[in-house]
């Protein structure tokens, strides 16, 4: 994906430049570069490799979720943080799960290694490596206030040239925190590897457009693999309606969980629905994705079937008294229209029906100074499906997206999130949200592992 983020500029326009897909955008993208690729040629045995054709498809499959759900910079926490001028650890501020437990846990190795280009400095602060993925942050530094900030291309290789392709690199979460400053995380995901030394000479290069202006850094430090590496081989089969699921292997580290899988299921030529799988702990809690490590190996068709090869989901690190896993595949149907609900925004006691995804109770809002903080509780089986479950807006028509300040888990398909707004009126605000339908669960496919 080197020049990923240069082509689709380049292609699109401005529109997409900055935005970060959830999940199940991401496989919008897929569905539909299979099927635009099986209009052109449609025979048995041929393998589609979806990331050379993303650009082709990728406005008519995400132009409606990006509406509802994306704002010019990703929201996480990119209002709150926007006023504080130093941040303890990007990671806890707005790493995945699995990065804040290497924190915690104190698994995470202080860099600083920095890199200048012209008038802009750029700093890695923390990494953490765990044979699985490699995460590190950083903060970009300006002497003029950055008005536009976009990455163009994101690379790491590594000392040992035959290593340099086994990543699958994502240019992660960026946020303007102060007005000369940019945090961020990138994510190295390794996929189709095997195992990586203890200890690894990694080499960053990041090239941004900043105020339209290139700029280059680049970077060399050593990092040691995290200890506790768990694996499983379960290859348990499931089989039902001349469908087929097998999960093959499950790795896990403090900050990661691997599944690898294949699926095999009767072909369907014009199909408007995306194959997607979640992990359940046995105490009912969806465990999230870790966005943009997603990878697919490809789809095969033979003898009228297709199958999905060597799926890998990586996902974030699992507590250690786990006792068992549940891998659930689910079929989605992206056949949607948007049509938003918009209604007068009540504050606390606020109920919002969001079709088949669940339903909202907001259960409290509290200021402190110009930030307002929204609690709710999410009653649903998705709970990390989409960025924003709603937006506000005000009476000029300027939307306002949350930024998650935390998430917790109360028991099955019920969650506890608290979102911040940044500079948000007290006055005169509307409430925006979809109705959806519900994904279909393929109960009859999902697989159990015991972990113990």
């Amino acid at each position: 994906m080197k020049n990923d983020s240069k082509v689709i500029k380049e292609t699109i326009g401005e529109v997409m430049k900055d935005a970060h897909f959830s999940q199940i955008d991401r496989q919008k993208v897929l569905l539909q570069v299979k099927n635009k690729n099986e209009e052109k040629a449609y025979h048995h045995n041929f393998v589609i490799l979806y990331k050379k054709y993303i650009v082709t498809t990728i406005i008519a499959c995400l132009f409606i979720s990006l509406m509802l759900t994306f704002p010019k910079l990703s929201p996480t926490l990119a209002n709150t943080l926007s006023s504080i001028p130093f941040i303890e650890s990007i990671f806890k501020a707005y790493g995945d799960g699995g990065l804040k437990k290497g924190k915690d846990s104190q698994l995470v190795s202080n860099i600083i290694a920095t890199s200048k280009s012209n008038d802009v400095e750029m700093t890695i602060e923390e990494a953490i490596y765990d044979g699985e993925r490699i995460s590190f942050s950083y903060v970009v530094e300006s002497k003029k206030p950055i008005k536009d900030y976009q990455i163009d291309n994101l690379n790491v290789s590594f000392k040992e040239e035959a290593r340099a392709g086994l990543g699958k690199l994502t240019d992660g979460n960026y946020e303007l925190v102060t007005p000369n400053k940019v945090a961020g995380i990138g994510t190295v995901n390794f996929i189709k590897h095997k195992e990586l030394p203890k200890e690894i000479e990694v080499h960053p290069y990041y090239a941004v457009v900043i105020n339209g202006k290139y700029e280059i850094f680049q970077f060399e430090f050593k990092l040691t693999k995290t200890e506790n590496l768990e694996i499983m081989a379960p290859m348990i089969t499931r089989q039902s309606n001349e469908s087929e699921f097998t999960v093959e292997e499950i790795k896990r580290t403090p900050i990661t969980t691997v599944v690898k899988m294949s699926f095999k299921r009767p072909l369907t030529k014009k199909d408007d629905k995306i194959l997607m799988f979640r992990l359940i702990t046995n105490e009912g809690e969806v465990i999230p994705w870790i966005y943009n490590t997603h990878g697919y190996g490809g789809i095969t068709i033979k003898d009228n079937m297709e199958v999905v090869d060597s799926i890998q989901e990586s996902f974030e690190g699992l507590d250690e008294n786990t006792d068992s896993v549940t891998i659930q595949p689910m079929i989605v149907n992206i056949n949607s229209t948007y049509n938003p609900i918009e209604e007068p925004f009540r504050g606390k006691d606020t109920n919002l029906d969001i079709g088949g995804w669940g339903k909202i109770n907001i259960i409290g809002v509290k200021y402190t100074g110009n930030v307002m903080t929204i609690t709710y509780e999410l009653n649903s089986p998705f709970p990390f499906s989409h960025s924003n479950y709603f937006t506000l807006k005000d009476r000029k028509g300027k939307v306002y997206y949350g930024a998650n300040k935390s998430i917790t888990f109360k028991e099955k398909d019920h969650y506890i999130f608290e979102e911040e707004y940044m500079n948000i009126p007290k006055k005169e605000l509307t409430i925006e949200y979809m109705q959806e339908e519900a994904p279909e669960i393929l109960k009859d496919l999902e697989i159990e592992v015991p972990l113990k």
